[in-house]
């Protein structure tokens, strides 16, 4: 399991919603058929993932402004793009994960069944 964690300063002012983190995973090849994420976002917040190729070129129906925004508290959200939380075309291939948080958290990720 991967996890990534930024630590929010005592006195951050969560209405301002400028803390913006992009990171970007190493290549990586999975099987299941869809991305799961455990996430906290304050109520301003977001969360939007990218699936890219190995070489890291954005993936047609992956991109992150195909990606429905993520929002709330939860330990198990399917993350969708456009609707569709379908990754079974890209299982067994390598790829890689960009994540963009908007004062919010990445606890964890999981490919699943």
């Amino acid at each position: 399991m991967h996890q990534a964690r930024y630590e929010t300063p005592a006195d951050h002012d969560f209405a301002d919603s400028k803390r913006v983190i992009s990171l970007s995973l190493l290549p990586l090849i999975f099987e299941g058929n869809s991305l799961e994420i455990n996430y906290a976002t304050s109520a301003l917040g977001e969360v939007r993932i990218e699936v890219q190729s190995g070489e890291g070129r954005p993936i047609e129906g992956f991109t992150l402004s195909q990606c429905d925004a993520i929002f709330g508290d939860q330990i198990s959200r399917t993350v969708t793009w456009g609707g569709n939380a379908d990754v079974s075309k890209i299982s067994g291939k390598p790829i890689k994960l960009r994540f963009v948080l908007k004062d919010a958290d990445l606890y964890s990720f999981r490919f699943g069944q």
